[in-house]
């Protein structure tokens, strides 16, 4: 197991950063160390004392205790991370031009967890990439798979390290494609965030009598639908026997209902898709889900998949209104797929009733 100076000299290179010019405050250090580490403070102190006494770190006192901004007393003296060493160990043999080798060091923290082995095939195909002349020619999700290491979603995810080599991504010009359900003349429209959602509902939308639409395909989601549909993009696929919808046309002319998650991300979706679907109203099965949440709600922690949501600006006021109410905790609304609370499901949301805290 490794020591706890070891373990704090990990978590200080991440705080501090490199090159090492970062200093950092002394009055919330310990408690990030903690929450990282799960290391006890009697033990953070003792580790940051000893990386004092060796002269390798400033402004920590005799008990250990941070008192003044937290730096390396030298930036040679900071150890360097194991993404920076196995970068730096294949990088002369993939290019001799010194400025894309500091580029590709810069950006070293891309290939941690990586062996050698894959850094160097991801840089020689970054480089390949980069001396193609017809890259605006291809779907740049093919191309990614062709060149990275057989990954379509590389060269969205890397997109910082691929502006400073000078690649230009191509727009996406796929076509999209969207699962249906119901007759194209129903009455009303049901967004669904969820795919197995929209395979629970797609029996009762002739009861109903609604269009029920689910997002399919990568790179399409319901944030972006909007946009795409404008642009003709996308291509209905009913599953249920009963002839292509006329999308436009229906977005037009029916009532829109959206049900997602009850959670940051959720009300993205609402607010993205509301921008151009102006009659967008919410599904009044929201009314329940917010009783829910504080009982039956669970965090925004990474084993539900949901630290990552940000929050954002909500132009909706009834956004604002129900971020307030799941801004700690959130509900998937797969809690809700039982018979007893389709008519909610399949109702707009008029008014959101007072609730009791």
């Amino acid at each position: 197991m490794p020591e706890a100076i070891d373990i704090i000299k990990i978590e200080l290179i991440k705080f501090i950063g490199e090159p090492g010019t970062k200093q950092l405050n002394p009055g919330t250090l310990i408690k990030r160390l903690i929450d990282k580490t799960s290391l006890s403070s009697i033990d953070v102190q003792q580790a940051l004392l000893q990386l004092s006494k060796a002269g390798l770190i400033t402004g920590i006192n005799v008990r250990g205790i941070p008192v003044k901004k937290v730096a390396w007393t030298d930036i040679r003296h900071q150890p360097v991370s194991e993404s920076r060493k196995l970068v730096e160990s294949v990088v002369d043999e993939v290019t001799n031009d010194q400025q894309i080798r500091n580029i590709f060091i810069k950006h070293h923290k891309y290939f941690d967890g990586f062996n050698e082995q894959d850094i160097a095939k991801i840089l020689k195909g970054l480089l390949a990439i980069k001396g193609s002349g017809v890259m605006h020619s291809h779907d740049r999700y093919i191309f990614s798979a062709r060149h990275l290491l057989g990954s379509s979603k590389a060269l969205d995810n890397i997109s910082r390290l691929t502006k400073e080599l000078g690649i230009s991504l191509p727009h996406d010009e796929s076509t999209y494609y969207i699962l249906t359900a119901g007759q194209p003349t129903s009455s009303q429209v049901l967004f669904v965030e969820n795919p197995r959602v929209f395979n629970y509902l797609k029996p009762y939308a002739h009861k109903y009598n609604t269009l029920i639409i689910s997002s399919y395909g990568y790179g399409l989601t319901l944030e972006n639908f909007a946009d795409k549909i404008t642009s003709n993009s996308i291509i209905a696929c009913p599953t249920d026997n009963q002839p292509q919808p006329d999308l436009k046309a229906i977005l037009i002319k029916s009532l829109v209902i959206f049900w997602g998650d009850l959670d940051k991300a959720g009300l993205s979706i609402f607010e993205s898709l509301q921008k151009n679907i102006h009659q967008l109203k919410l599904s009044s099965i929201y009314v329940d889900m917010l009783d829910d949440v504080s009982t039956q709600g669970h965090p925004y922690h990474r084993i539900f998949e949901k630290e990552g949501q940000k929050n954002i600006q909500y132009k909706q006021p009834i956004s604002s209104i129900i971020i307030e109410r799941c801004h700690n905790r959130a509900l998937d609304q797969e809690l809700y797929c039982e018979s007893k609370y389709l008519p909610r499901i399949f109702r707009p949301l008029v008014e959101l009733p007072e609730i009791d805290e």
